[in-house]
């Protein structure tokens, strides 16, 4: 169910300023109904392995990506997306697994250690 806002008697205005104020009013009052705001939160990937070529991997990923979105006829466009989508997910695979291989390797023969916390599951 809408809700309309109710409208202030204007005969009461005597200023420029003072009818934009109330025109800002009503139109957040709307907009607070039908679309109101919402917080979000951007966390850059924490992982302890994800490291600068990792994101330039991903950036030139996204890059090629758009680029092939606005050029959807164009097979090399689609090409180099492809390209773009292997190269990122080798360069990060590869990150992932020697980070963990030399985490592993450091605690060669401590159990303990092996299955703390800072270890793959």
């Amino acid at each position: 169910k809408h809700h309309t806002p109710k409208l202030p008697d204007l005969s009461d205005v005597v200023s420029l300023s003072q009818a934009v104020d109330i025109y800002d009013s009503i139109l957040k009052e709307v907009f607070d109904e039908h679309a109101p705001s919402k917080e979000i939160h951007v966390t850059e990937n924490e992982s302890p392995w994800f490291n600068a070529k990792c994101k330039d991997a991903r950036r030139e990923r996204r890059k090629a990506e758009r680029h092939y979105s606005k050029n959807r006829d164009n097979p090399e466009a689609l090409e180099n997306y492809k390209e773009k989508q292997i190269d990122a997910a080798i360069i990060i695979d590869r990150t992932r697994h020697k980070y963990f291989s030399d985490k592993l390797s450091d605690v060669k023969g401590n159990a303990k250690a092996t299955y703390s916390n800072d270890t793959p599951q």
